[in-house]
């Protein structure tokens, strides 16, 4: 008796595979067969190709890759090829070595004058091997610097203060917003807890425009620190990606002068 042979959905010559994720405009799923090997495809509307074109213009390897756009097989949608990844950061051993990587890739993006505005952990993802890569770049701009960013999308419970109680749409720095966001990953991997909650998004936005930030008491006092000064709710108290990079917590060994690397759960 012979065996019904399944047909396999493919797309430009990847293999159709198992979905992997849902967003508000978007399918992730999983591809095999491909010039590329092992990719991501993403799945979109037309009107999200200006993602496309900002990320092919960046090059660091913190930065996600897009390895091939179709938007001509569909006319009402496009397919996006770019590197599989095994995770995102909250699953990664070393804190360390993952949140400097996120802040090189977040210095690189301000040389570029690029703003991510949705750094959260969901979309810092880390490949096999330990790269982090950060990605979903849907609400990003390229911005000038002497004028500053007016978009005032993200995700809520990592949204800056500057953000979240801006009601009159004042220009704000976009890079020093997004190094907010990543305090709150930061802070979020540590204790396993988000630093303001709420019941709406009214209450929280409220709570991160009034309420202190409350860091835990930490064994290692240089990340207590850190900590302290991503979450500055004054923009101009809080420091550059570049300035992060050399805060003691990075640049001085620990009692064991273990360096590490990044793992994967």
């Amino acid at each position: 008796m012979n065996t019904p042979v399944t047909a396999v959905k493919t797309i430009n010559g990847y293999e159709w595979g198992n979905e992997i994720g849902k967003g508000t405009q978007h399918l992730r799923v999983n591809n095999y067969i491909g010039a590329w090997g092992k990719v991501r495809m993403t799945v979109g509307c037309p009107s999200h190709c200006s993602e496309v074109e900002l990320v092919q213009t960046l090059c660091h390897q913190n930065i996600i890759k897009y390895h091939e756009l179709d938007d001509h097989t569909n006319p009402d949608k496009f397919y996006l090829f770019m590197e599989l990844c095994a995770s995102d950061i909250s699953s990664a051993i070393n804190t360390k070595a993952v949140f400097k990587q996120l802040l090189e890739g977040l210095f690189y993006l301000s040389t570029q004058n690029v703003a991510h505005h949705d750094i959260k952990t969901d979309n810092i993802l880390i490949t096999a091997d330990g790269v982090v890569k950060i990605s979903d770049f849907g609400v990003s701009e390229r911005y000038d610097p002497g004028v500053g960013c007016n978009v005032f999308f993200g995700t809520p419970a990592f949204q800056a203060p500057e953000i979240a109680k801006n009601i009159t749409g004042d220009p704000y720095d976009g890079h020093k917003a997004d190094v907010w966001s990543a305090g709150v990953i930061l802070y979020q991997i540590v204790t396993g807890e988000l630093p303001f909650t709420g019941g709406s998004v009214y209450l929280l936005i409220k709570s991160i425009d009034n309420d202190p930030v409350r860091i835990p008491s930490l064994s290692d006092k240089r990340l207590r620190d850190l900590l302290t000064k991503l979450l500055a709710k004054e923009p101009e108290n809080r420091p550059t990606a570049e300035e992060a990079l050399q805060h003691p917590w990075f640049t001085e060994e620990t009692e064991t002068g273990e360096v590490g690397c990044c793992r994967i759960t």
